[in-house]
């Protein structure tokens, strides 16, 4: 019999403790992929990075090689799914996340210096000097 008695209150006190912080008891509505936001920036007609993600891979190429940003031109870029946050490009005695993540593998000419550049996202970029 207090068994009975407890499942109606426990019941009762759920609820309040779901009003009282915000929380919804109604079903998620699904989304539709048009309303989830993107990961990263699709690439352009061309099949290239849109200049958000190229631009500072650029400027930073330019600087290190010592050339006119102009004159670095860009030889591969390929949108990527790397399986941890080491974009591909580990280093020694660093942890990684274990999640995909999305982005791009660019490879730019600068000077005389191929540059391997792995970005996730707009400004998010490292350069991986052993791939």
């Amino acid at each position: 019999m207090k068994i009975s008695l407890m499942l109606p209150i426990v019941a009762v006190l759920t609820l309040a403790c779901s009003a009282e912080s915000g929380a919804s008891v109604q079903p998620e509505q699904s989304s539709t992929p048009s309303d989830r936001p993107s990961a990263l920036p699709s690439t352009d007609a061309g099949g290239q990075p849109p200049a958000e993600i190229l631009g500072p891979v650029v400027a930073d190429a330019a600087s290190r090689a010592s050339v006119e940003p102009a004159t670095v031109v860009v030889v591969s870029a390929t949108a990527v799914e790397w399986s941890d946050g080491s974009l591909g490009c580990p280093e020694p005695g660093m942890l990684y996340t274990q999640a995909l993540v999305s982005g791009f593998q660019i490879i730019v000419r600068a000077g005389d210096r191929d540059l391997d550049y792995r970005v996730r996202g707009p400004g998010r970029f490292r350069l991986c000097e052993r791939p």
